[in-house]
């Protein structure tokens, strides 16, 4: 995981009203704040941390504090990021802000425009003066079922760390069971296949408890992430913080790599289960499980991705071991699934 600290310091006795500022101006969804008596630090991905510093910096003198900022890379993130953030911070808050900054309060102040002395790092905005982090507008799918995803999408489509590539490719992987759901009731609809009922009738219940346990964990995906960001945020100036800090990093951190972790081991079920279904179910529907298989298969993958990107992380290397061990060999297993079930649809998988 890659994550920024960036700290706005306002000297040593900045007001509460000067604080309030800041920290309102910083909240964004998935940016963690931590303010202390003469500042704040902001924490989250790069782009978001850059967008929350202008902001904030941007609020600090619009109260009329003076700030010094400091960049400190976390996780995986490198010097070199940091220094992209502050430079990119920096460029922000020389601009003058278009949109008006909230007061704690609920009233609008607008900054002066004039240049930053400080080494404040700053955010890019939009060209139009919005607000970077927000999501296209949607469309209304209140009508119609086969929008009923919309709120999703929107969410995805968010200048935002969560929901990301975890909570999508548990979705994905929850459309591919309903489709071998759908799979399923084809076969128990027809007569033909009355011989294979009971196995269709089993694979149906496996399938939507397979996509109810998937479509859970889009959000379990998501919460976890926002976990990691939070305990990251806590302090660490002394050493009871900072061992205070470690107890909830390290749980926090196993539950970021298991929750990608679960989407693969469910992944490799729906796999199973289309295989099965591609041999024994009507013929009617195998392109469709053809299709189910992809997308098991490309959510499989996209865990895993997660699942290694996330894996630093974890301290104890035993742990990460075993975890990184059990990820390949469903990784190896689920793509020896897909390819066998391709072919038993027809469909050429080269």
């Amino acid at each position: 995981m890659r994550l920024i600290a960036f700290t706005i310091e306002l000297g040593e006795s900045p007001t509460p009203a000067q604080l309030a500022s800041v920290s309102a101006a910083a909240q964004a969804p998935s940016i963690a704040v931590v303010v202390d008596d003469i500042g704040a630090t902001i924490i989250g991905a790069p782009h978001d941390v850059v967008t929350a510093s202008v902001a904030a910096a941007h609020a600090a003198r619009a109260a009329g504090a003076r700030i010094r900022c400091r960049v400190e890379p976390l996780g995986d993130a490198t010097t070199d990021i940091a220094q992209e953030v502050a430079a990119a911070v920096r460029d922000g808050v020389s601009k003058p802000l278009t949109t008006p900054i909230a007061s704690p309060e609920g009233t609008t102040t607008a900054p002066e425009a004039d240049s930053v002395s400080d080494p404040v790092p700053a955010t890019t905005t939009t060209d139009d003066g919005g607000d970077a982090a927000a999501a296209p507008h949607s469309p209304d799918a209140a009508d119609d079922p086969l929008l009923s995803g919309a709120p999703l999408l929107h969410a995805l489509s968010a200048a935002v760390p969560t929901p990301a590539g975890g909570s999508a490719a548990a979705a994905t992987c929850a459309m591919a069971a309903a489709i071998v759901a759908m799979a399923a009731r084809v076969a128990l609809a027809n007569q033909r296949y009355a011989d294979v009922h009971a196995e269709m009738s089993a694979g149906l219940e496996k399938a939507e408890t397979l996509r109810d346990e998937l479509h859970a964990l889009v959000r379990t995906d998501s919460d976890a992430y926002e976990e990691f960001m939070r305990a990251s945020a806590m302090p660490r100036v002394t050493e009871t913080e900072a061992e205070a800090r470690s107890a909830a990093l390290a749980p926090a951190a196993m539950a970021a790599c298991e929750a990608p972790l679960d989407v693969m081991r469910r992944g490799l079920s729906v796999l199973e289960l289309c295989a099965r279904i591609a041999r024994r179910g009507a013929e009617s529907t195998r392109p469709d499980v053809a299709v189910a298989a992809s997308l098991a298969g490309a959510a499989t993958r996209g865990a895993w991705i997660n699942v290694r990107a996330n894996m630093p992380s974890l301290r104890d290397l035993e742990t990460r071991s075993r975890l990184s061990g059990e990820a390949g060999t469903i990784a190896r297993q689920a793509d020896e699934t897909e390819r066998h079930t391709l072919r038993a649809a027809g469909v050429d998988a080269t």
